[in-house]
């Protein structure tokens, strides 16, 4: 029995329908984003510095500080939004935020823990980047990290995705892991003298999927 015009015309549609999801999920996959970056040497300026969680007599703590943090040595590897980068390629990050406490009963932010987080208005060491460099193509970014240990710290956020819109909806994940240290080793930090320019080592993912 020949098939009428009908059906035809439908198995016609069905057809491209299904190309055309076929074309949109290699689309999806092929825009796919997964970075990670060694940051080998990163410096940061903390105003007006932080001391230990009790002040000290020759260190006394800020209610509230600003850090102003940036990468001096980054080398990415991975796909980003479909591309892959050039083996350790050059990256970076610059980020401006507030530092303020993160734990109950403490008054003011700490060597040991503290909140922080980017902001436009953290603006004490200039207006603030707040971007990822990433295979040559920069985004903006925002994180926090709630909560600290000591020199360890893991901020969580979202980089811009590529319609550049600076919203964290459908853009990319952040895990951002940094180690802290003090510039002078044999100098007792946060206890005689604030920290105000640590240096720092880290990694950063950028990545699609949720950051936690």
């Amino acid at each position: 029995m020949k098939p009428s015009r009908y059906h035809v015309r439908a198995a016609a549609v069905v057809a491209a329908g299904a190309l055309f999801l076929h074309a949109a999920s290699t689309a999806a996959s092929a825009a796919a984003t997964d970075v990670t970056a060694i940051m080998h040497a990163a410096a940061a300026d903390i105003e007006p510095g932080l001391c230990a969680p009790g002040d000290t007599p020759t260190c006394i703590g800020p209610y509230e500080a600003q850090i102003h943090l940036y990468s001096q040595a980054c080398t990415g590897n991975g796909i980003f939004e479909g591309r892959a980068i050039a083996a350790d390629s050059a990256c970076g990050i610059d980020l401006s935020a507030f530092m303020v406490p993160s734990v109950e009963g403490l008054t003011k932010p700490s060597c040991a823990t503290s909140h922080t987080y980017t902001s436009a208005a953290a603006r004490r060491f200039g207006k603030p980047v707040n971007e990822v460099v990433i295979g040559g193509v920069a985004r903006k970014m925002q994180l926090s990290y709630p909560a600290a240990a000591l020199g360890f710290r893991t901020a969580f956020g979202w980089v811009d995705g590529p319609d550049r819109d600076e919203d964290p909806v459908g853009d990319h994940s952040l895990v951002f892991s940094i180690q802290v240290r003090p510039p002078d080793a044999s100098a007792i930090y946060c206890v005689t003298a604030p920290m105000t320019s640590p240096v720092l080592t880290g990694v950063l993912r950028v990545f699609d999927g949720t950051a936690r």
